[in-house]
């Protein structure tokens, strides 16, 4: 569905929701009041099932304001410059930052033909997952395997680690050069869930570029904020000035 249509059903579900309740009250108020003569008893009625009616229109505005996303599908990513373009270099310096931090040290993960490494730390209400992912070339196929909420949920199995509160992931996907897959990975727009928040980050090894996906409103948008910023300061000492 577009986004215009998906915007029409919501101002149309809002609008209906509102005169219902109107509706209701001015019933409900004036048959209170026995304007309505012998008919009062039928007003009455109707201003139980037009309150009836309300709370159902209610219920499905709500469901639908919240399952339907009317975000801009595409979106901008955030550019920055690295000095280098070895990636084993750029990973074991995130590393020490990260290590730093509290973070479990380097653990691999075999999954088809990509080199993933990932790295935990856990406290009382947040688990934090900071995941390596290096392949020559993006592919669609990929893309999807990658699937953010998903993939990480399968390293907290293999680690046998509950998600009991939120779960922190940043994805640092390394490519030889950019492709259109990469692209559409890099700039569509963040969706994020209610326990999951996700950083994707991008690098182009050929350009020596680092992309980070952008996230506009939606769930967890200061959670994503506070993990851009941390993020582009552990990467600060390889970026370009």
């Amino acid at each position: 569905m577009k986004n215009r249509h998906k915007i029409i059903l919501v101002k149309s579900i809002i609008a209906s929701a509102g005169i219902l309740m109107i509706v209701s009250l001015f019933l409900g108020i004036t048959s209170g009041m026995e304007l309505y003569g012998d008919s009062n008893e039928f007003f009455v009625n109707l201003s139980y099932i037009s309150l009836l009616i309300f709370t159902i229109n209610a219920i499905i505005m709500l469901i639908l304001m919240c399952k339907i996303d009317i975000r801009p599908e595409k979106t901008k990513p955030m550019r920055l410059k690295l000095k280098d373009n070895d990636y084993e270099m750029i990973k074991e310096n995130l590393c020490q930052k990260y290590e730093h931090n509290g973070y479990q040290k380097l653990t691999k993960y075999e999954y088809n033909n990509a080199k993933i490494d990932y790295m935990i730390k856990q406290n009382h209400s947040v688990i934090s997952l900071v995941i390596y992912i290096r392949i020559e070339e993006m592919t669609e196929e990929l893309m999807y395997g990658f699937e953010e909420h998903v993939f990480a949920e399968q390293i907290l199995n293999l680690e046998d680690i509950e998600l009991k509160d939120k779960l922190d992931t940043t994805y640092v996907i390394t490519v030889d050069k950019v492709t259109p897959a990469f692209s559409k990975y890099t700039e569509r727009n963040i969706k994020q869930t209610f326990w999951i928040t996700v950083l994707p980050v991008g690098i182009s090894l050929a350009s020596k570029t680092l992309y980070i996906s952008t996230q506009e409103e939606g769930f967890s948008i200061f959670r994503y904020k506070k993990m851009k910023k941390q993020f582009i300061m552990d990467i600060d000492e390889l970026l370009e000035k």
